[in-house]
């Protein structure tokens, strides 16, 4: 769940809506997933990793009683860009939607599990200083996530990217 959960909580409890800003980009570049993240979501007649991107921002409240999101927003570069997104949102609310969603989170879940363990994916991000604790300003939280993406879903373009930035 990472330490963003905790924000989305207190924006809730304070009657704040959460917006969520590409989320496919980034999120884990969904729009050019790495195999094995595709051949997690995809598993078992699965969903995209864009579809399942989307469904999950739109069942989280779902996952997540007292964390909901409200807005999430997408840039195009030309009008195709939309058609995965656009899908995603007519198969939401679809009989076995959220059936569908929690059983690609739970693969998701597993293999991050596979990295250290069942106990290191619920808290991995415990404990670590934030860039304002640190004394070198650096971002451990985000350093210790992007090996987690790597190891569990191979994402190292997106984490490259994201590194760099």
């Amino acid at each position: 769940t990472g330490s963003n959960l905790c924000n989305i909580r207190l924006c809730k409890k304070r009657d704040m809506g959460v917006f969520i800003i590409s989320p496919y980009d980034k999120g884990g570049r969904l729009y050019a997933p790495s195999r094995r993240l595709r051949d997690l979501t995809t598993a078992k007649g699965g969903m995209e990793p864009m579809a399942f991107g989307s469904q999950w921002l739109w069942h989280h409240a779902d996952f997540y009683p007292d964390a909901s999101v409200h807005t999430i927003v997408c840039g195009a570069a030309r009008a195709s860009d939309l058609d995965e997104p656009c899908a995603a949102a007519h198969g939401t609310f679809e009989a076995g939607a959220l059936a569908e969603v929690r059983a690609v989170a739970e693969r998701l879940d597993a293999a991050l599990a596979d990295v250290g363990g069942a106990e290191w994916a619920g808290k991995w991000h415990a404990g670590l200083p934030s860039c304002f604790e640190s004394k070198t300003g650096s971002f451990y939280t985000q350093t210790v996530w992007l090996y987690n993406v790597i190891k569990a879903y191979g994402m190292l373009d997106f984490a490259k990217e994201r590194y760099s930035t």
